[in-house]
């Protein structure tokens, strides 16, 4: 897709300042000057700062490693396999080239040193998705998946992807839904459905039906989601359509 490929949401213009700002002014500071005679260009275009010439879709990209960078750091180390993880999703279901992926990981390591806080980055990435949930809910899909990459989920990780749930709006059955598809525990499955072990047979498959709806390829097309995260969100139909047979199965019905 390119950071160009597509806008995310409506418009460019939008007002870069808090954290997401001050990245992008060190980058300036760093050879990404855009009044240089050869400045970075994503896809076709040069990466302006100007408030009325912001790629809105080079913003999400900015705050989205931010958080992911945060996440990598926030048990006191970053392994390979979270970085391999991120890099994968970025080249495989984003399809970024590595001229990106190079402005990618300077954004990653400004990030992972700044004072900026999780938080502080999820609110901006809110700000930009706020009327888009289900880019959210795949956003902190995939903090999940980056966070038990190198096979542990530690305290420290599970603090910071529940207080970035919480500046996205996200409940907590919600978030029980997606740590279920990651993290494993005795009631997997049913949390997955978004439902319990005590939960009668119609309100388990209402519970299918409502999130099949909500995962149907068309359904995530006309709320606005990027083609190349449809991959991604396809990805969590399936392991819903796994749990509701595995109930379905242990329960009889």
């Amino acid at each position: 897709m390119g950071f160009m490929g597509k806008t995310i949401g409506a418009g460019i213009g939008f007002m870069i300042g808090g954290p997401i700002g001050a990245l992008l002014g060190g980058m300036m500071g760093h050879g990404f000057d855009t009044e240089q005679e050869n400045p970075v260009r994503i896809g076709n275009s040069p990466i302006y700062t100007g408030a009325n010439n912001t790629n809105r879709e080079f913003l999400f990209y900015v705050a989205l490693t931010s958080l992911v960078a945060k996440l990598a750091a926030a048990d006191g180390k970053i392994t390979a396999d979270e970085i391999n993880t991120y890099k994968d999703f970025l080249t495989n279901n984003l399809r970024l080239s590595d001229e990106e992926l190079n402005v990618i990981t300077s954004l990653f390591n400004k990030a992972r040193y700044s004072n900026a806080t999780s938080e502080q980055y999820a609110q901006q990435v809110y700000m930009l998705n706020q009327h888009n949930p289900e880019i959210l809910r795949e956003i902190l899909s995939l903090l999940f998946r980056i966070s038990i990459a190198d096979g542990t989920f530690s305290e420290e990780e599970e603090r910071c992807i529940s207080s970035i749930a919480h500046v996205f709006r996200i409940n907590a059955n919600e978030y029980n839904q997606l740590k279920a598809l990651y993290v494993s525990d005795n009631d997997k499955y049913y949390k997955i459905l978004g439902v319990s072990p005590d939960s009668n047979r119609e309100e388990i498959k209402r519970s299918y039906r409502k999130l099949v709806t909500e995962y149907h390829p068309d359904k995530l097309v006309s709320k606005g989601l990027p083609e190349d995260f449809i991959q991604f969100a396809n990805q969590r139909l399936i392991e819903i359509n796994n749990a509701y047979e595995y109930v379905k199965k242990e329960r009889g019905l």
